[in-house]
């Protein structure tokens, strides 16, 4: 059974852990969630916030990293070695996941350390993001809510991959 995006009182986000935070996507970006695979880097053009390509079912994808944008680090990370570059390509544990999003017709792949599902949320429970935080140019979330005990940042897509697009350039 398919789950919509939202209804006129609920969300529907998927919830997922990079490092030590917990964020969600709104459910339309979001096309799958996978296992871990290799990463290859691009070269010339790999760094930090490109990772590199991964092959989702035959197809090639930019890997992207979105604990760079946000400033974050997975929890899950071996350590880099500086001299050899193989150390980032396998950057999380096997069982880390990636997330498979798209959106305006581009897919992009993060690495995320843990992925929890879908689930709905009441708009009542949106909390708008503290005054800091919402002037800041660079803010990449939308509003935050609890679930599980925990907070959890909801992630402004049209940031999140205009952010990617221009780092592309």
């Amino acid at each position: 059974k398919e789950v919509s995006a939202e209804t006129s009182d609920t969300v529907a986000v998927a919830v997922f852990r990079i490092g030590e935070e917990w964020l969600a996507f709104a459910v339309h970006v979001v096309a799958e969630v996978t296992q871990h695979r290799t990463i290859h880097l691009i070269p010339h053009r790999s760094d930090r916030r490109l990772m590199g390509l991964v092959n989702i079912r035959g197809e090639l994808h930019l890997c992207v990293s979105l604990a760079d944008l946000l400033g974050n680090e997975p929890v899950d990370a071996a350590p880099a070695e500086s001299s050899s570059h193989h150390a980032r390509v396998g950057e999380l544990s096997p069982t880390g996941r990636l997330l498979v999003s798209e959106y305006a017709s581009q897919r992009w792949v993060f690495p995320v350390d843990e992925v929890a599902g879908i689930h709905r949320v009441g708009v009542d429970r949106l909390a708008d993001l503290p005054a800091s935080v919402d002037k800041n140019p660079k803010r990449c979330s939308r509003a935050a809510f609890d679930w599980d005990g925990k907070s959890v940042g909801y992630l402004a897509e049209d940031r999140i991959f205009d952010s990617f697009q221009g780092s592309l350039k």
